[in-house]
């Protein structure tokens, strides 16, 4: 349920030489670049392992090929490894990291915990209740709230709950980076479409949804480990505007 047998071995020896190369250097193994001295070495790794990783999880780093593989990762401690390996790959890049990739670390995560936080930031968002005019009183976020960060679930001391916090942090944060798309781009009009062109406008309109909806969930839950991101918030104002519009 983890994948082919070859390239499995293959991605845990290859990630166990990435993280010695860090630990030889005396550097932290969360680096987003290899040490001086080592980095075309590293580089050679990265590049192996990301073959590995399309026949293991279906997505590559040299090219937008997807295939149909979609097993997850064996444990946290692999799904650090690959969220490690993304980062360098894709640290000096312009393009950005397959969504798929991380998609993929999520699976082997297990499900978040509430913390006061996030009760506060989602009860604010889906409180029926609330009258517009009151939207900005305390009565709708506790004070708190904006005083400190989400805070951790008593993780300390524990090197796989740890991971699992930084990598849900880490993983949130990159889907919610990038602009929304827009539905408008390519849009024709209802005169110039044939049941093909309709089948189309449904397909894009789906694609547009599902990417929206993602967004969403994305930015809120970085907004539920840091609420007093001004940015996160607007994004989240973006994509509620987005919807009503379409």
């Amino acid at each position: 349920r983890h994948g082919h047998f070859l390239p499995l071995v293959s991605v845990r020896v290859l990630s166990a030489m990435s993280d010695a190369i860090f630990q030889l250097f005396g550097e932290s193994v969360w680096g987003e670049a290899y040490p001086y001295g080592a980095r075309d070495c590293g580089n050679t790794i990265d590049n192996i392992l990301g073959k590995a990783y399309l026949h293991l999880y279906g997505f590559s780093f040299s090219s937008p090929e997807v295939t149909t593989e979609n097993h997850a990762p064996e444990s946290v401690k692999a799904a650090t490894q690959l969220f490690r390996c993304i980062k360098r790959v894709y640290h000096d890049n312009r393009r950005s990291p397959p969504r798929k990739a991380f998609g993929t670390v999520e699976l082997a995560l297990p499900p978040a915990k509430e913390s006061q936080v996030s009760k506060a930031v989602r009860a604010f968002l889906f409180n029926a209740e609330k009258k517009a005019e009151g939207a900005n009183s305390s009565t709708d976020i506790p004070e708190g709230v904006f005083s400190e960060e989400a805070e951790n679930v008593n993780l300390s001391g524990q090197e796989d709950q740890d991971n699992i916090e930084r990598l849900r942090r880490g993983i949130f944060t990159e889907l919610a980076k990038g602009p929304i798309t827009n539905l408008d781009s390519g849009k024709k009009s209802p005169s110039d479409m044939d049941d093909q062109g309709l089948s189309e406008e449904r397909e894009s309109t789906r694609r547009h949804e599902l990417s929206l909806d993602q967004k969403f969930k994305a930015v809120l839950e970085c907004l539920c480990y840091d609420p007093r991101n001004i940015e996160n918030w607007i994004v989240l104002s973006e994509c509620c505007g987005f919807k009503a519009e379409y």
